[in-house]
């Protein structure tokens, strides 16, 4: 199980990694262009500071991982993009962008098993 734990924190990295930078490096007009929509009304600094939330988290757990250090604090940062996860789903459904939450759904549910099998 530790090592399913591992794979899917490394998976769970990369995808808020990629997501994350592409926030940071793309302006906010050329978001929806990128495949990221819903932020439309949202102030871009909010954006950005979603954006940097989520690659400080990706290599802080990245590193973690690979150091097998702080299992409180990977827990932390899991259940951190959970949340994450769960305010998506609202905005998502809020704005009946019902495309977008199968990856969501996705990622909170794997977030969920590093959190309960960690």
């Amino acid at each position: 199980m530790s090592i399913a734990c591992m794979a899917l924190q490394f998976i769970i990295s990369i995808v808020f990694l990629y997501a994350g930078t592409i926030k940071l490096l793309t302006p906010k007009a050329q978001l929806s262009d990128k495949g990221l929509k819903g932020f439309e009304g949202m102030p871009a600094l909010l954006i950005n500071l979603l954006a940097l939330a989520e690659v400080i988290g990706a290599f802080l757990l990245i590193f973690l991982t690979v150091l097998q250090a702080g299992v409180w604090m990977i827990k932390f940062l899991v259940f951190c993009y959970t949340m994450l996860m769960i305010a998506a789903s609202f905005h998502h459904l809020k704005r009946k962008e019902f495309g977008n939450l199968g990856l969501t759904f996705i990622l909170f549910f794997v977030c969920l098993f590093i959190l309960i099998f960690k």
